[in-house]
């Protein structure tokens, strides 16, 4: 597995995943707590695992962790619950003084009450050039993927939430060649979408699942 997306719906929790081929070991948790969570961070990347993909959901009145661990080995960190400006700023730093690249991002409200936005993300060494797109409308989005056309530049992540009355979206924008990004179809329409995607050649890399 290599990307897990949860959402609640009809009052079940439903979960979707992207899986490749793979040699390397990989661990996925899900239902933890923080305190739970981030010893199962601290245990696992004491060795060579480490955390790529990151899911904050609801459940009981608290915030609940899901996470995928890849073994990759390299110098990494995590940060969690940092409001927009502090994280883009953990960006940048990260990025410019260790080298470090952010892998994943998070969108999440403290607790199932609401509260301001807060931010969550791994990230590891890399040579790779990484921006993160925060607090856009979809139409906004959509203009920045297409201007990175013939730049070498693909989104491999994109998240969306409610900010007051208005839908944003956040994008990790990564170098490689540019693919497409499809927003607002039915599960019918993605497949559909999925498939006529599939058959040129481009690859499913980050899932996105949300209600209106």
């Amino acid at each position: 597995i290599d990307d897990v997306e949860t959402l609640e719906a009809g009052g079940k929790r439903l979960w979707g995943g992207i899986f490749r081929n793979s040699e390397e070991q990989v661990v996925f948790l899900r239902d933890q707590d923080w305190d739970k969570f981030s010893g199962s961070w601290k245990k696992l990347t004491g060795g060579r695992m480490r955390l790529v993909d990151l899911e904050v959901y609801p459940s009981g009145g608290q915030n609940t962790f899901a996470g995928i661990y890849r073994d990759l080995g390299e110098v990494h960190s995590f940060w969690v619950g940092q409001k927009r400006d502090e994280f883009q700023e953990k960006v940048k730093e990260l990025s410019e003084n260790k080298g470090q690249k952010l892998l994943d991002v998070e969108i999440y409200r403290p607790s199932a009450g609401g509260g301001t936005l807060l931010y969550a993300g791994p990230f590891r060494q890399s040579n790779l050039e990484t921006t993160l797109w925060a607090g856009l409308t979809q139409a906004d989005l959509q203009q920045k993927v297409q201007g990175l056309r013939g730049k070498e530049l693909q989104v491999v992540d994109v998240e969306t939430y409610r900010d007051g009355k208005e839908r944003r979206f956040d994008a990790l924008v990564r170098s490689g060649p540019t693919g497409e990004v499809v927003i607002g179809l039915d599960a019918a329409a993605f497949t559909a979408k999925w498939r006529e995607l599939a058959s040129k050649g481009l690859r499913l890399v980050s899932l996105a699942a949300y209600q209106e």
